[in-house]
């Protein structure tokens, strides 16, 4: 667990650090693009730009012209690397005290029960009921795979829910919307 810890904030800090690159760079252009777009309204459309300052123009266009979905990648990074072994942990758990509270069967008796009551069932009974145990206590652990599957599905959902609820206008509208 320590390694797999060890892993995953390394490959995160490169992850964020590989971003935070990025970002750097696409702000300079963002306030280049910003400078030259202030020249050009002032220029043409005088009246959109009344009231603003150059530097609240920067932010405004800034906060329209930013690409977020990199953010989101490196925070969907985070949260599956994070909380994989949360899930596991849970989802081994609730086995835990399913078995423990005999909610399932065990994978003996449940080799047993369908070696004795196969009547056509020729596969079953081609195999002895330790290797039908066997074979059941490996489908038995199937749903950690789901369990995984449905927690990075659900983080995926959440994350591109919040991308889109939070969709940017045009320039235009978010600059009447900061008036």
């Amino acid at each position: 667990m320590v390694s797999y810890l060890i892993f995953a904030i390394l490959f995160f800090s490169v992850s964020y650090g590989l971003y935070r690159l990025w970002r750097r760079r696409v702000d300079g252009d963002i306030t280049h693009g910003a400078q030259s777009e202030w020249d050009r309204l002032s220029r043409q459309d005088e009246a959109l730009l009344k009231g603003l300052t150059p530097s609240s123009f920067q932010d405004i266009y800034a906060h329209t012209f930013t690409p977020r979905f990199p953010g989101y990648v490196v925070a969907c990074i985070g949260i599956f690397l994070l909380g994989t072994p949360l899930v596991l942990g849970f989802l081994e758990g609730m086995l835990y005290l399913a078995t423990l509270w005999e909610w399932l069967p065990q994978p003996g008796e449940m080799a047993t029960e369908l070696y004795m009551n196969a009547d056509g069932a020729s596969v079953v009974r081609k195999v002895s009921p330790e290797t039908l145990s066997y074979i059941m206590q490996d489908w038995s652990g199937f749903y950690f795979f789901f369990g995984i599957l449905f927690f990075w599905i659900g983080i995926v959902f959440m994350m591109m829910r919040r991308y889109h609820a939070k969709e940017r206008g045009t320039l235009r509208e978010e600059i009447l919307r900061r008036r």
